[in-house]
């Protein structure tokens, strides 16, 4: 029968369940993870998992959960920069994120063609990379003009990211030109074809 734990020792073996998730995912993928080899990783039994996720799916959510909130408050952290305009901070924010994805493996797993994205979506979770509604909280959060569905501008955003998984044949140097080349682009067309139309409508 598992131990009963403390407050505090119960979410220190949650933050540790998580870590365990994290190298997993990054290691071996959500699919090819099972529940006993994360027990064992944990250094408890296998009866104990289940006494903080329902099955190895709810594990990697949370996995994602605790990484969306990571990146929420490194979005804030820069669009707290009052120095720059709305485009100028949308640039800054999705360039900071594409570098700070890098140092992710699992990260790197979930924006995989053939990874683990479709996988956890089946499982009804939803990710910052493909929520709408994530994806219209960020536009608002850039007072994006309303001219870009928030489907079409979470697409745009992750097929960015898919430069990530194609960097060492493309080339490191040449992947973040071109990352930075598509992201100028993909602004220009949000902000000025945005104001243009706004202006086209109101004249």
């Amino acid at each position: 029968m598992p131990k009963a734990f403390s407050d505090k020792e119960r979410e220190a073996l949650y933050q540790k369940f998580l870590d365990i998730g994290e190298e997993c995912w990054g290691k071996y993928g959500v699919k090819r993870t099972n529940v006993e080899e994360v027990a064992r990783l944990a250094g408890v039994a296998k009866g104990t998992f289940y006494l903080f996720f329902q099955n190895k799916e709810q594990l990697f959510h949370d996995v994602l959960k605790r990484g969306q909130a990571k990146i929420n408050e490194m979005l804030n952290h820069v669009t707290d920069t009052t120095s720059y305009d709305d485009r100028d901070r949308f640039i800054r924010a999705i360039d900071t994120l594409f570098h700070e994805i890098k140092n992710y493996e699992w990260l790197n797993r979930l924006l995989c063609e053939d990874g683990d994205y479709s996988f956890l979506f089946d499982s009804t979770c939803e990710t910052a990379a493909g929520s709408s509604n994530s994806a219209y909280d960020l536009m608002g959060l850039f007072s994006m003009p309303a001219t870009v569905t928030p489907f079409a501008f979470a697409a745009c955003i992750r097929s960015l990211f898919f430069l990530l998984l194609h960097e060492k044949e493309i080339g490191e140097t040449e992947a973040n030109e071109a990352f930075s080349l598509l992201l100028e682009g993909l602004t220009i067309r949000i902000y000025d074809y945005g104001q243009r139309m706004t202006l086209k409508d109101n004249a």
